[in-house]
């Protein structure tokens, strides 16, 4: 693994961690609020699909050691975005792969970039709107506590600043899309992938997950199922 410094078209470092095993396909893995690319957690996701795959995995905006302010999907796409360039003259098949808001980033990279040839949601949110009051429950912060550190710069940001649409993103999908959601995810409710499922034009593969919480915790939950249903399905995709 190799970490490496990419630069956004609004002048922000974003740090990544390279997994390259010489693949001529690529996963490029998004985090959610707080967490972090070397958190023990996104450590452990990253190393599991690397083991098929090159991976490269990022800090967002605030988050790790990545520079600027995080603004709740207003501008995160410009992290995906410097990923994007850089893989894309060195790989065949690029697929994004994002957690939470990650999810929602990476479905506004996907939709901007042709190069991009897959998109693997996990807990994505169908508005931003809706989920807002949810990120200050006591369950949503607890979930976030152990890494607060990692966020070092996602407070004091205005998060009311415009989002894109993920129910509008969805419908211009034209690349395979594979949703997991859990029943229990105390964050985003499963419903919003239901939501974003229905109002997809195609290519959409949804997998609801019996009492599965939230984002990278149902990887906490059952790593080895997780990760051999993200395998499976990018196997059928053809990715290598």
């Amino acid at each position: 693994m190799k970490e490496i410094i990419l630069d956004t078209k609004d002048s922000e470092k974003i740090y990544a961690n390279w997994f390259k095993n010489d693949n001529s396909g690529v996963i490029l893995i998004c985090h959610g609020l707080l967490e972090y690319k070397d958190s023990s957690t996104f450590r452990s996701i990253s190393g599991e699909i690397a083991k098929n795959f090159d991976v490269l995995t990022i800090d967002m905006r605030g988050h790790g050691k990545s520079t600027g302010k995080y603004t709740y999907g207003a501008k995160e796409a410009l992290d995906i975005q410097a990923g994007i360039d850089f893989l894309k003259t060195r790989y065949s098949k690029i697929v994004l792969m994002g957690f939470s808001l990650g999810a929602s980033v990476s479905l506004e990279a996907a939709v901007k970039n042709k190069c991009v040839d897959g998109l693997i949601l996990i807990s994505p949110p169908a508005s931003f709107s809706k989920i807002r009051p949810k990120l200050w429950t006591v369950a949503a912060i607890k979930t976030g506590i152990g890494n607060i550190g990692s966020g070092k710069k996602v407070w004091g940001f205005n998060v009311f600043m415009k989002k894109p649409s993920n129910l509008d993103n969805i419908k211009k999908v034209k690349i395979p899309v594979l949703i997991l959601h859990g029943t229990k995810d105390w964050v985003i409710n499963h419903r919003h992938s239901i939501e974003l499922k229905d109002v997809a034009t195609q290519n959409v593969k949804l997998i609801i997950v019996k009492d599965g919480t939230h984002a990278e915790y149902m990887y906490k939950q059952d790593a080895q199922k997780f990760v051999n249903t993200i395998n499976d399905w990018l196997g059928e995709k053809g990715v290598k």
